[in-house]
């Protein structure tokens, strides 16, 4: 499992420690931006106004390594469908299943907000002509 990777232990870890700590992304900001940006084909990747550090930042790429996110997008570039499917199949899976619980929800309240509009008058005269 992913979350079983030792860099995944090591931001859950960080995650405790930033919740005490005062906004860092205000400490610095130029100094933070030519740390924590690149530049990948033409595109502009600044992490500097994000709740990270350096290290924080180095263990994300550690987590990236760990999980084989390069493998992944390989992948995908060379045409390996089967393998990219798969990769995509457990991410689909638990989203899915994650926004079911809350469906119901969103669906009830959509229902009711609709009923309530068509009990207004100007949608029972758009029901009349």
């Amino acid at each position: 499992m992913r979350n079983e990777l030792p860099a995944w232990q090591a931001l859950a870890a960080g995650a405790k420690e930033f919740q005490t700590l005062p906004n860092v992304a205000l400490t610095d900001p130029q100094d933070r931006h030519s740390q924590l940006s690149f530049n990948y084909a033409n595109l502009l990747f600044d992490f500097s106004r994000q709740q990270v550090t350096g290290e924080t930042y180095q263990t994300l790429h550690q987590l990236a390594e760990q999980a084989e996110v390069k493998a992944f997008i390989d992948s995908l570039l060379s045409g390996e469908w089967r393998l990219f499917f798969d990769g995509i199949w457990h991410i689909i899976l638990p989203a899915c299943t994650m926004a079911f619980g809350v469906l119901g929800i969103i669906l009830r309240t959509t229902r009711s907000a609709m009923v309530d509009s068509m009990n207004e008058p100007f949608f029972q005269t758009y029901l009349s002509y």
